[in-house]
């Protein structure tokens, strides 16, 4: 939109109906929405990036396959004070990763009583892109080591380098507490994570009183994992970095990590 590049993350509950004996699913969901919105402003950078709460509310009619193939619309309706409402309409398709005996959505997943993960080291190497108009980039790396603390629940320490995107040069120490789960006889995993970014970045001015040009800033991730072989996994991550001096950026990492 002019003068807006919004995007976030959401959480919702769901309420549904199932047709056509379960091959066609009609919900309505509702939730917190947080948003990072590069806006156009005054100044010599020409953009902040403002981020803020909304709720975000959806409808969606869902079709699925015997195959565990499915096809879904769904129209979402953003209020958010303090920046744009929007309403958009989405078309996609998806794949069932726990599939029920029966065609249709799946109702309950199988418990599970091991970790998702033991130890792993893994090697990063991606991108850097920066939150502005521009999309300023640069080459990424990082290194991380993940711990399992229960069947759901990853603990993660680790090091970014961003790379010199131009507006930011900066590297710095990661940690973060995931929700996380296998699915396809623990060959593949989903995970989501959330924790602080301590870091230094050798283009930020440091302000008056302080010391040094570290700061902290919020770190949210989205990651998947295939596993090669016991010892070898795939793993992708989509790094959101959020920052207080209108540098927020984008990384994502491809690596591969050793389970032990």
């Amino acid at each position: 939109m002019p003068d807006h590049h919004r995007d976030g993350q959401s959480v919702q509950f769901w309420a549904r109906t199932n047709l056509l004996q379960r091959r066609l699913s009609l919900s309505v969901g509702a939730g917190p929405y947080r948003y990072y919105d590069t806006t156009a402003v005054g100044g010599p950078l020409g953009f902040a990036d403002k981020h803020g709460w909304a709720g975000i509310g959806s409808v969606a009619a869902t079709y699925y396959t015997p195959s565990g193939w499915l096809y879904e619309v769904r129209a979402n309706r953003v209020v958010a004070h303090g920046s744009i409402d929007t309403t958009s309409l989405l078309v996609g398709i998806g794949y069932q990763l726990e599939r029920p005996e029966a065609t249709g959505p799946c109702a309950v997943l199988p418990p599970q009583t091991r970790k998702t993960t033991h130890n792993e080291l893994t090697f990063f190497l991606g991108r850097t892109i920066v939150n502005s108009f521009q999309s300023q980039h640069d080459t990424a790396r990082a290194i991380e080591y993940r711990h399992g603390l229960s069947p759901h629940v990853d603990w993660t320490v680790g090091w970014i380098n961003e790379g010199d995107a131009r507006l930011i040069r900066r590297n710095g120490l990661t940690s973060q507490f995931w929700l996380v789960r296998p699915f396809l006889n623990g060959r593949f995993m989903l995970g989501a994570g959330l924790g602080p970014y301590i870091s230094i970045d050798r283009y930020r001015a440091p302000k008056p009183g302080e010391a040094t040009r570290a700061t902290v800033s919020a770190l949210v991730t989205a990651t998947a994992a295939i596993r090669i072989n016991p010892r070898l996994l795939l793993r992708g991550s989509w790094n959101r970095i959020a920052t207080t001096y209108n540098r927020d950026s984008d990384v994502v990492l491809i690596g591969l990590g050793l389970r032990y």
